[in-house]
């Protein structure tokens, strides 16, 4: 296992998932499609002249042009969740070198636009959208309907768009139905708010998790449902301003008929946010649409959907909780103190000293008793790119796991599945003399067990998140494999048992996802 061999294969499953991904949809996003190309190509050419730095090539390319926009367009993303829209801009124009396409280069004049909105500067917030509405890429559109909503011009807008027959084409954008939803919001069409849903739900329900929370949080707050609100609130959207949190409640309460709340927003009217400040002004003049004259499917549409939302809270990841993944810590922890005395005693290569720590050997396995070795292998690491990647993978899906199942369960699904791989992979060798260490078949245990609890979400709750996860981790059980299949000196079947280990321990230990919701822990 080298680096090359590693960088060559995450820069073509990346690239190549990404090119089939998006070739159902070219025309959205050319600039991504052309980026996948061009990587796989300058692979295949490296791989044609020197097949020792094709891995490099695809690396390094796959860093600059995916990789590094990709983080870049989340930092951005939370950034706007904030509200820091000057901070969104200045960052935008820096990665928009990286990607300068699909709309990108326009994004940092979109955001001075929001920014020079909130503090008050109207004229050059409207020559910002101006200017953006003016280009070909899809930053105009969202220009377009951000002017509109910068001069509160809900039912203006509503009638732009059904003159020119752009309603249905708003259900394919998930930014714009966010837009579209509040819009029908706004306006007191409360009933068409929730048909325009019903309509496209999967669709939304598809898109990224912050578009598709918002869009359900349009649903929630307009139609008064306090649960369901406070679930997007406190899930994708945690991150949201504080005072955009504040505003969305109290609109919430205001739409179940609590006049309180009408104090509550009036508070707004003092927000150095410019944008929210008219917002507010707009919900007190203009009453919001009864959720009590809805017909009995369309309220069912909502309680279903807060039912699925709460389905989903079960397999989202919590910052908090990750933070307090002390036994992942505490075993990475470990590795590394392990790691170091490997180098005391001779180097993390030296077979001897290894063993001497406890490295798992065919014969001393299988004919001298020393069963412990399937325990204290798991923490010994060759080199420092084993121990690098296979701690780098620990803390992904370790903390992600020891959430989900709880620590007391975890650990043993860690250990068992790491003593499992050792056992398997030493015992069709009977004949020959192998030494196994490392933490991936405890990972790969890690893995299989992230992909039993979300199929169980997926077969007890439907949630669509554990569906997606169950995806990503036979995505990567099946590359994994494929990968040990080409790379010498790594054991396909101590991962895959590992795997397979970890998957059935955890449907014994952990039903994850059996919980019901009952409908009154889902009111209003």
């Amino acid at each position: 296992m080298d680096m090359n061999n590693i960088l060559a294969w995450i820069a073509v499953l990346s690239s190549g998932l990404m090119l089939l991904n998006l070739l159902k949809s070219p025309s959205r996003a050319r600039g991504w499609l052309a980026v996948s190309l061009l990587i796989l190509a300058a692979m295949g050419a490296a791989a044609l002249v020197r097949p020792g730095i094709a891995g490099y090539v695809g690396g390094g390319l796959w860093s600059a042009l995916v990789l590094a926009p990709s983080l870049g367009t989340q930092v951005i993303a939370r950034a706007m969740m904030r509200q820091q829209f000057s901070h969104a801009a200045r960052l935008s124009a820096v990665f928009r070198l990286l990607h300068p396409l699909d709309g990108y280069w326009e994004m940092p004049a979109f955001y001075s636009a929001l920014a020079a909105e909130q503090r008050g500067d109207m004229a050059a917030a409207e020559r910002y959208f101006t200017d953006c509405i003016r280009t070909s890429c899809p930053i105009g559109d969202m220009a377009h309907v951000y002017l509109f909503r910068l001069r509160g011009q809900w039912e203006e807008y509503l009638r732009w768009l059904r003159e020119r027959g752009l309603e249905k084409t708003v259900a394919g954008d998930s930014a714009q139905s966010t837009l579209y939803l509040r819009a029908l919001g706004e306006t007191g069409d409360l009933s068409g708010l929730i048909d325009f849903f019903q309509r496209h739900r999967e669709l939304i329900l598809r898109s990224d998790p912050v578009s598709m929370e918002l869009c359900a949080l349009m649903v929630f707050a307009f139609s008064g449902h306090r649960r369901g609100a406070e679930l997007m609130l406190e899930g994708a959207l945690a991150g949201y301003a504080p005072e955009m949190k504040d505003f969305w409640r109290a609109t919430t309460e205001l739409a179940r008929g609590d006049e309180i709340a009408r104090e509550r927003i009036a508070d707004f009217f003092t927000s150095g946010n410019h944008a929210l400040h008219v917002a507010a002004r707009r919900r007190l003049e203009k009453p919001l649409a009864d959720p009590g004259a809805l017909s009995p499917e369309q309220a069912a549409v909502v309680q279903r959907l807060a039912e699925e939302m709460e389905h989903e809270e079960h397999y989202r990841a919590r910052p908090r909780a990750l933070a307090r993944a002390y036994v992942t810590y505490a075993l990475v922890a470990l590795n590394l103190l392990v790691f170091a005395v490997e180098m005391t005693l001779g180097g993390s290569t030296n077979e001897a000293a290894l063993l001497r720590l406890g490295a798992g050997q065919t014969s001393l396995i299988l004919y001298h008793g020393e069963w412990w070795r399937v325990v204290s292998a798991q923490f010994l690491h060759y080199g420092w790119l084993h121990i690098t990647m296979n701690m780098l993978a620990l803390l992904i899906f370790g903390r992600m796991l020891e959430e989900r199942l709880g620590r007391w369960r975890y650990l043993p699904v860690y250990l068992v599945a790491g003593a499992a791989a050792v056992f398997f992979a030493v015992l069709p060798l009977r004949g020959q003399e192998i030494t196994v260490v490392g933490a991936s078949g405890s990972i790969m245990g890690l893995i299989g067990a992230y992909g039993a609890s979300s199929l169980l979400g997926w077969v007890r709750e439907r949630a669509r998140l554990a569906r997606a996860q169950l995806n990503t981790v036979l995505v990567i059980v099946f590359a994994q494999t494929i990968f040990d299949q080409m790379t010498p000196q790594v054991s396909g079947i101590a991962h895959l048992s590992g795997a397979v280990v970890g998957f059935l321990l955890t449907l014994l230990l952990a039903p994850v996802g059996a919980r019901a919701t009952s409908p009154r822990e889902i009111a209003r």
